[in-house]
């Protein structure tokens, strides 16, 4: 016998536009809404953000920041920073022929004894020598070691964004060349990883509910009987084409000129016969 799925049904919850708060450095700023049906699916995630939509400022669109939920307060997510960098267009503008490029990636500790990751970039005035560099990138890596001793993450970014830790970085490396750019290009925790992130701001997508729809099951045996019927069908219409041409073949008929050919064969032979015995008496008499 056939059996019967059961039916089941998934109800799908309704979804809410939930707000996304800056840190307290930015004064708890709007960074966007996510739509979800819990706000708690939002905790750990990352929002990325342009710089001069905090600001306001035009020269700040250089600068991304992303920011990380870490606790939701009435339906609110509160955010950390966690990351500063600059666009990579902004950077090649700075990177000429007849000027050196010297980059670096370490690690520090700040004064909490976080991990943080700094990315230096330092653009010379002119061409500068392979030990003229090495010694850049020990300074640059010195200098932002005993720095970020005194202060917090949070307190280096909000120098960076103020252009006071580039000037401090500028006097110690004109020591050993001219410099003519000197910048953090990235700097953020070590410990994060930056795969889940939030869409804000999205219109969202009508979610529809799932039904399973019953689905009659078929037994293996019913199934058999059925395939040597089709096969019994099958061969009977071989058969009964075969009768037809069989018919079709019996039934051709054969043209008048033909059959007229076939009569004239035997006459001419009969003649043939005739003409011999006439020969034979004519010899004999």
């Amino acid at each position: 016998m056939a059996t019967k799925k059961k039916v089941t049904t998934t109800k799908v919850k309704k979804k809410k536009w939930y707000p996304i708060l800056a840190s307290k450095n930015f004064n708890e700023q709007l960074l966007g809404e996510s739509y979800v049906s819990d706000p708690e699916q939002l905790s750990n995630k990352f929002v990325n953000i342009n710089l001069s939509t905090l600001t306001g400022n035009f020269r700040d669109q250089n600068l991304n920041l992303t920011f990380k939920v870490f606790s939701i307060v009435e339906s609110k997510a509160r955010t950390v920073l966690i990351r500063y960098t600059m666009l990579p267009s902004f950077l090649k503008r700075f990177v000429r022929r007849d000027k050196s490029k010297v980059t670096d990636s370490f690690i520090v500790k700040d004064k909490t004894g976080k991990r943080i990751r700094v990315k230096p970039l330092i653009i010379t005035h002119n061409l500068a020598a392979k030990s003229q560099q090495t010694q850049l990138r020990k300074l640059v890596k010195d200098f932002t070691k005993k720095y970020l001793q005194k202060i917090t993450f949070d307190d280096f970014i909000a120098e960076l964004m103020k252009k006071m830790f580039q000037k401090n970085l500028r006097n110690v490396l004109k020591k050993v060349t001219p410099i003519k750019f000197a910048e953090i290009r990235s700097t953020y925790y070590e410990t994060e990883k930056f795969n889940k992130k939030v869409t804000i701001n999205e219109e969202p997508e009508e979610v529809p509910i799932l039904e399973v729809k019953e689905e009659k099951v078929v037994p293996e045996e019913v199934k058999e009987v059925k395939e040597t019927k089709e096969i019994k069908e099958e061969v009977k219409q071989e058969v009964k084409e075969t009768k037809e041409v069989k018919e079709v073949r019996e039934e051709t008929v054969v043209p008048k000129e033909t059959k007229e050919v076939k009569e004239e064969k035997p006459k001419e032979k009969e003649e043939v016969k005739e003409a011999k015995e006439t020969n034979e008496k004519d010899t004999k008499n």
